[in-house]
């Protein structure tokens, strides 16, 4: 009985933290995502898709800048057929965000 009685002390004088342990646990991984602590999947998926996106726009520029020596005075029609051009890698078909990233980065 004195086990029961210890049992039920210990019970009420910690119920208050286990209360928040317990809710922490619940609402943590929430905030945390929030503030940016902790990455999901598909943030990292969208920053890699954008990383890959620039490089291969840096390299249309650069490809680019090295057949034409000032893009940046072309009209719009022609930095955009320019970049079409020099946005496909070796082996795949060119993608319309590189091309138009690459575009821009002619433009400047």
């Amino acid at each position: 009985m004195d086990f029961l009685k210890g049992l039920g002390a210990s019970w009420r004088s910690h119920k208050s933290l286990v209360y928040a342990f317990v809710v922490g646990m619940l609402v943590g991984p929430f905030v945390s995502s929030y503030f940016g602590i902790q990455v999901t999947s598909r943030t990292a998926r969208a920053d890699l898709h954008a990383g890959i996106i620039d490089l291969q726009a840096s390299l249309c520029d650069t490809r680019a800048r090295a057949e034409v020596k000032e893009p940046g005075k072309l009209d719009w029609n022609a930095r955009r057929d320019l970049a079409t051009k020099f946005a496909a890698m070796p082996g795949q078909k060119a993608d319309s965000e590189v091309e138009s990233l690459c575009s821009n980065k002619l433009a400047s």
